[in-house]
């Protein structure tokens, strides 16, 4: 889906409020791509900016959930 992103060495996505679900689907891809092999991406940045604390904990556990991923079938 995000392909052209999978070619990079390091992606560093940014964000503001609700444009993080835009963010969420690549790296959800580049980890995907990553644990089969068939990605050159090694280091992924997500910055994102939020008015309100609830926002953040609503994807708190989604993207903890992809770094564990990450870490355990990519390392």
């Amino acid at each position: 889906m995000y392909t052209e992103y999978a070619d990079a060495s390091a992606v560093v996505l940014a964000a503001g409020g609700s444009g993080i679900t835009f963010c969420a689907s690549i790296l959800e891809e580049l980890v995907h791509l990553a644990t089969q092999g068939r990605t050159s991406v090694r280091s992924a940045t997500l910055v994102w900016t939020v008015k309100d604390l609830a926002q953040l904990e609503s994807y708190q556990a989604f993207l903890t959930g992809l770094g564990e991923v990450a870490r355990d079938k990519t390392c």
